[in-house]
């Protein structure tokens, strides 16, 4: 743009440049006619044109592809210079022009996409999640793999760039506010491309993420592999323009969902909850756990607390299929009561006990029903097996093993003990069975 004094620059208003996606097919150019009128300048991305438009005062134009072209140049970027067919314009004459100027856009006619829906339909409920605020820089979006990888690709910084009109990019975001088990939910007929860096501003050196088009993703340490920050590029589906009045469409199309904290963790319900607090567990764990719901352990990888001092209550609870070669517990010190463990577990020798491997603390109104199956070449060790503990110091009461527990070696088993309730104790026992 031209800008300063002089003859001609009295006689021009010139409007700011717009991409082809913010004029769609089917916008209308008006000026008043008569002395009023304009110049559409054009560009193919900010490079200098061959063939310069005409002025012109017809009142009304309808744009279409044939709009765009001019010279046999394909034109993706325009700019109107008005004027009032005089030498010099004063202040109010200024104004008047622009008042007679206008170029209107067509209403979007389809349907805002709802990722809420996409999310709900899913499965997950809207009540146990946040959904995250972003930003949104229009018409840009970021190459993490390209020469300026840290920077937004605009207009302003990338006038050469011919695929602006194509992208919204969201702001970059940090590690801590998109935490593993959020939901990532894009509407169909868009797509992102998660771009992402190690270091914020710098060049990303690994392969550059691909464009999404699957509805729901769940975050997790895969997701984010070695990068600490993440940014999208959003559109629609295959890159095509995005018309200016369908830019509100792509904003909505995307939505990210943050589990919220957990209001009591220490109410296991969910195997992810029993997971975190077998995972966590230590010999100075005195926190008490209760279980208010049943908990199915299918297709779930079952960790072993390295010990436990506090209370854990089943609650007359259930945790189904468990399946696993160690205790739940290696080591317990505190108080498990009141739960039943279903399942299949397959030891390979030492101290085991589905429940726990040795314990000192106490153990009541436990029913273990799973398996428990021991097959090795030889067993010269101590080896002790059982549905419940393997070894006990402490108290068992009113507790019951009805699964089988199976030992077998091609060698001698003389150093084998194998029981259904507790395999070696010098603690008190109180109504047990098997």
């Amino acid at each position: 743009m031209i800008t300063g004094s002089g003859a001609l620059l009295n006689k021009f208003i010139a409007t700011n440049i717009v991409s082809k996606g913010e004029i769609p097919n089917g916008s209308v150019v008006v000026t008043m006619g008569g002395d009023f009128g304009y110049r559409p300048e054009g560009w193919v991305s900010g490079g200098k044109t061959s063939t310069r438009p005409d002025r012109t005062n017809v009142q009304v134009t309808e744009v279409d592809d044939a709009w765009w072209v001019v010279g046999g140049q394909n034109f993706n970027q325009r700019a109107f210079n008005l004027d009032m067919s005089k030498a010099s314009l004063t202040d109010a004459e200024m104004e008047e022009v622009i008042e007679k100027f206008a170029v209107f856009v067509p209403k979007p006619t389809k349907a805002k996409p709802d990722p809420d829906a996409v999310f709900t339909t899913a499965g997950y409920k809207l009540d146990d999640y946040t959904k995250l605020e972003l930003t949104y820089n229009k018409y840009a979006f970021y190459n993490s793999t390209g020469d300026n990888g840290g920077v937004l690709q605009t207009k302003e910084n990338v006038p050469t760039a011919t695929n602006l009109g194509q992208f919204v990019a969201t702001g970059i975001i940090d590690k801590a506010n998109i935490p593993n088990g959020s939901v990532l939910v894009v509407c169909d007929g868009y797509q992102y491309r998660p771009e992402g860096w190690q270091v914020k501003g710098e060049k990303n050196t690994a392969d550059r993420p691909g464009n999404v088009t699957t509805a729901v993703t769940v975050v997790d340490d895969a997701w984010w592999g070695n990068f600490n920050y993440r940014a999208f590029n959003l559109a629609y589906a295959g890159n095509p323009g995005i018309p200016v009045t369908e830019m509100d469409h792509v904003i909505a199309s995307f939505a990210i969902y943050v589990p919220k904290a957990d209001p009591d963790p220490t109410h296991i319900d969910t195997p992810e909850k029993l997971v975190a607090f077998l995972k966590a567990a230590t010999a100075e764990t005195t926190t008490d756990y209760i279980m208010t719901k049943d908990v199915d352990m299918k297709n779930v990888t079952v960790p072993t607390a390295a010990g436990f001092k506090g209370t854990f209550d089943g609650n007359g609870k259930t945790i189904k299929n468990l399946a696993a070669t160690a205790p739940l517990f290696a080591t317990l010190d505190g108080t498990v009561k009141n739960v039943t463990l279903e399942g299949a577990f397959t030891p390979t020798g030492g101290t085991f006990g589905v429940l726990a491997g040795t314990s000192s603390g106490s153990i009541e109104g436990v029913t273990n029903k799973a398996t428990v199956t021991l097959s090795a070449e030889d067993l010269n060790a101590e080896t002790l097996i059982a549905g419940i503990v393997g070894n006990s110091t402490g108290t068992i009461k009113n507790c019951t093993n009805s699964g089988a527990v199976t030992v077998s070696s091609a060698l001698s088993l003389a150093n084998v003990a194998v029981a259904g309730v507790v395999a070696k104790a010098s603690g008190a026992l109180e109504s047990v069975y098997n």
